[in-house]
């Protein structure tokens, strides 16, 4: 199996549906594409036909035990695995690192120490390339370089060409541009800031978000429509059509 050349693809093999359900949410907000199944049968069908980047895996699945798919991936693949359960003796431990796990924690567990876990895997197994860029009318946001740009000075000749960012706006609007036009509640957008810096405040988020939506204000022509969208005591949303991924 070849690894795919944007990491960021990770795979979570879980049979508690709860526990599934928080993982993909938590990770999708974080900027990543999850695929997730409950089955041994699900994690076999779909190393056949899609590569990943890292891989979630449980122990304990109903159809099959999750040593034996570790096993058979690393017949096929180095592609990186962590191994998330609910044993806790050490002979389980051990076996997992003996078939060449990268890494191992127990349930239950904090999100943002599994978050680190998964951003160390990466860090050492791949080379991150600067994301795909979105656009905002004449507008390129580019998220590793925490800036936006103007695309052509043609229709504004008198606008900057650069509105830098902070970490934690650009980590802010990236997290809502991947929600594709959905809620996205504050506690979302602080563990967003958690997974990707490490620390959140609170009390610092609304400060921030004022100060991301007037910066993106000055980059529309309508300086009184806003692309992000503040819902009283729930979170924000980007306003849609307004941003777009610019065609390939």
């Amino acid at each position: 199996m070849t690894l795919t050349k944007r990491p960021g693809q990770l795979l979570i093999v879980e049979d508690d549906p709860d526990l599934r359900e928080t993982l993909e949410d938590y990770f999708s907000l974080a900027g990543y594409a999850v695929t997730t199944t409950a089955l041994a049968q699900g994690f076999r069908a779909l190393l056949d036909r899609q590569d990943f980047d890292l891989i979630l895996l449980d122990l304990n699945l109903p159809d099959g035990d999750g040593l034996k798919l570790l096993r058979d991936l690393r017949r096929v693949s180095t592609v990186p695995a962590l191994v998330i359960t609910g044993r806790r003796d050490q002979e389980s431990r051990l076996s997992a690192l003996e078939l060449e796990a990268d890494d191992f924690i127990n349930k239950p567990f904090v999100l943002r120490e599994l978050a680190l876990r998964v951003r160390n895997c990466l860090s050492r197994y791949h080379h991150i390339p600067d994301e795909r860029l979105s656009q905002l009318g004449r507008w390129l946001f580019y998220p590793r370089q925490q800036c936006l740009r103007l695309a052509t000075r043609a229709d504004a000749p008198d606008a900057p060409e650069i509105v830098m960012l902070t970490a934690g706006e650009t980590v802010c609007l990236r997290t809502l541009l991947g929600a594709q036009g959905r809620l996205v509640t504050s506690p979302q957008l602080l563990a967003a800031l958690e997974t990707t810096l490490g620390q959140a405040e609170a009390e610092s988020l609304p400060v921030m978000m004022s100060r991301l939506r007037q910066k993106l204000r000055l980059t529309l022509a309508d300086i009184n429509l806003n692309p992000i969208e503040n819902i009283p005591r729930q979170g924000y949303r980007i306003r849609l059509p307004l941003w777009e991924s610019p065609t390939p």
